[in-house]
């Protein structure tokens, strides 16, 4: 971290000689912060755009939760600068129910993982959904908001506690880890959201997001064969 810190007091520091810039020492620790997890993000396999993210699953496809048992399946999105979360709910049968998405300025690969996991929880409230599958293919995310007993991600800290706290007051919220075959509506939806620069909230109630909606009808196909 100290690397990282270095770097950017360094160039506050020609900023503020060559261009006149007052340093800011908040921002500095944020770009720091920033940078070094972006560099973590390559190392460990963190998906930006279209990078796939290695799975320790072998399934390739999406699996329907079973009963009466719904499932969230969210992703992020991040490239230069602005990032995009969104989260897609359905049920046993593969079918389309609701979904969210979502793209802010600034953020970080991390970030954006982690505002698919808000958007989860806000689906969870909106709908008042008791019976959850939440699955995503961001394993440090998952395992964190899973492992009580470690501090939560750094710049996703503030969604981790939420999403521990709804897992604490339910038995029945279950966070899961899948491989990037297995989550591509949810890719489809984040990377649409970042690309066309969806700045509010958007809601698709029973009706299918066209960037999706053949992957939605896939995965009823491979349901029902």
């Amino acid at each position: 971290m100290s690397f990282y810190l270095l770097w950017h007091i360094w160039k506050a520091r020609n900023n503020l000689l060559f261009n006149n810039q007052a340093i800011d020492g908040r921002r500095i620790f944020e770009e720091a912060i920033n940078m070094k997890e972006k560099t973590d993000a390559v190392n460990r396999g963190f998906p930006t755009i279209s990078q796939p993210t290695a799975s320790l699953h072998s399934s390739g496809c999406w699996i329907p939760p079973t009963g009466n048992t719904l499932k969230i399946n969210f992703d992020g999105a991040y490239l230069e600068g602005k990032m995009s979360g969104c989260a897609i709910l359905r049920d046993g049968h593969g079918k389309f129910l609701f979904a969210l998405s979502k793209s802010v300025d600034g953020g970080s690969p991390i970030e954006s993982e982690a505002l698919g996991i808000h958007l989860s929880l806000e689906i969870c409230r909106r709908q008042q959904l008791q019976d959850v599958i939440i699955e995503g293919d961001c394993k440090p995310l998952i395992d964190s908001i899973n492992d009580f007993d470690t501090f939560p991600l750094w710049r996703a800290r503030h969604f981790i506690e939420d999403a521990r706290m709804a897992k604490k007051s339910s038995s029945n919220l279950l966070f899961v880890y899948i491989n990037r075959a297995a989550n591509i509506c949810a890719h489809n939806l984040a990377t649409h959201a970042l690309l066309y620069n969806v700045s509010n909230l958007i809601c698709f109630y029973n009706e299918i997001p066209p960037c999706i909606s053949i992957h939605v009808l896939q995965d009823m196909d491979n349901i029902s064969s």
